[in-house]
C-alpha cells in the first residue's frame, strides 16, 4: 500500500522524517490520504473536517511525558492531518482511531503452508507505462496460481526464445510513488532452470526484458568505519543476504551492494538475472 525504501536525509530535518515515516505507516495501517496541501490519491472522500486538518486540537503528551518539553504542547485544530500532505502535521482523532481499529481486527490464523524453491522476479511501471525489472533471487514461498485477470504477464524463456514457463500476475499502485506500480510473480525453481531470460508484458502493450550475465563474479565483504559490512559483487549483480540460522532476509543489493550490520553467520545469492545461486564471500 505504500511507498518503500525511503530514504531520508539530516538535511530533511527530524519533523519531516518522523511526519514522513507515520505517514507511509498510515497507508500500510489501510489509510488513505486527507485532502489537502495537494495529496492526491489514493483520496479518503469520507474524512470528515476541514480539508487537511485535524479538526480537534491534539496535545503531544509523549515528549512531555519523557522530558522533551516542559509540558504537553497543543497541536491546533487547523494543524495538518498526518494522512495529508500538510505541514506541519499531527494526527487527527479520526486517523487514530481509524489506525486503532485497524490493528485490532481479528486477523485469521493462517495455517503454515509448504514451501517450495522458487525463482522470483520483481518490477514496477512508471506512470507513464514503463516497465523496469529487477534481477530474479531465489526463494522458498508458497506459490500463487496465475491470475487471469493479471495485468503483467511474466514469461521465462530459453536460449532459443520458447517460453518455459510463465505467470499472470496483477499489479499494485502505492501511494505517494507518483501513479507507480509493483508486480511480483514466481515460478517453481526446477522450471526456470533452462531460462536465459525474463520478458514482463503489461496489458497495454509496453515490456521489458532481463537476460542471464555469464562469467565470473567475485562477492567480497568489507568492514566500513560504521561498523557495518558492504557486501559487493564484482559484476555488479543483485545480492541478498540472510541470516544463516533463520533464513531472514537481511538485506537486498539490486545494483550489486548492500550493507548490513553484522556478518557473522550470513549466507549470501547473488543473482545473474535469472536465477541466483550461493555466492563464495571473500574478505578484503
Amino acid at each position: 500500500r505504500s511507498a518503500v525504501s525511503l530514504e531520508f536525509r539530516t538535511s530533511s530535518g527530524g519533523a519531516f522524517t518522523r511526519d514522513g515515516v507515520a505517514h507511509e505507516l498510515g497507508h500500510i495501517f489501510g489509510r488513505s490520504h486527507a485532502p489537502g496541501c495537494g495529496a492526491g490519491a489514493p483520496m479518503d472522500a469520507g474524512y470528515p473536517f476541514a480539508p487537511g486538518t485535524i479538526g480537534v486540537a491534539g496535545h503531544d503528551v509523549f515528549n512531555w511525558a519523557n522530558g522533551n518539553a516542559v509540558r504537553a504542547l497543543s497541536q491546533g485544530v487547523t494543524t495538518g492531518d498526518v494522512m495529508s500532505y500538510c505541514s506541519p502535521a499531527w494526527s487527527s482523532p479520526y486517523t487514530w482511531e481509524a489506525v486503532l481499529r485497524w490493528r485490532q481486527n481479528a486477523f485469521p490464523v493462517i495455517a503454515s503452508v509448504a514451501r517450495t524453491p522458487v525463482t522470483l522476479v520483481a518490477g514496477s511501471i512508471s506512470a507513464h507505462g514503463r516497465i523496469t525489472l529487477r534481477p530474479a533471487l531465489s526463494a522458498e514461498a508458497s506459490l500463487e496460481p496465475t491470475d487471469r485477470s493479471g495485468d503483467v504477464t511474466v514469461e521465462w524463456r530459453d536460449a532459443s526464445g520458447t517460453v518455459t514457463g510463465t505467470q499472470q500476475v496483477a499489479s499494485h499502485a502505492l501511494a505517494d510513488a507518483g501513479g507507480e506500480r509493483h508486480f511480483i510473480a514466481m515460478l517453481p525453481t526446477s522450471a526456470s532452470l533452462l531460462a536465459t531470460q525474463i520478458v514482463a508484458t503489461h496489458r497495454g502493450g509496453a515490456s521489458a526484458t532481463i537476460q542471464a550475465h555469464h562469467g565470473p563474479d567475485i562477492v567480497s565483504a568489507r568492514r566500513m568505519l560504521t561498523g557495518a559490512t558492504a557486501f559487493t559483487s564484482s559484476a555488479g549483480n543483485a545480492l541478498l543476504v540472510r541470516d544463516a540460522a533463520t533464513g531472514d532476509v537481511l538485506g537486498i543489493g539490486w545494483n550489486g551492494r548492500v550493507d548490513i550490520n553484522h556478518s557473522d553467520g550470513i549466507t549470501v545469492t547473488v543473482s545473474d538475472g535469472v536465477r541466483s545461486h550461493r555466492a563464495v564471500v571473500v574478505p578484503r
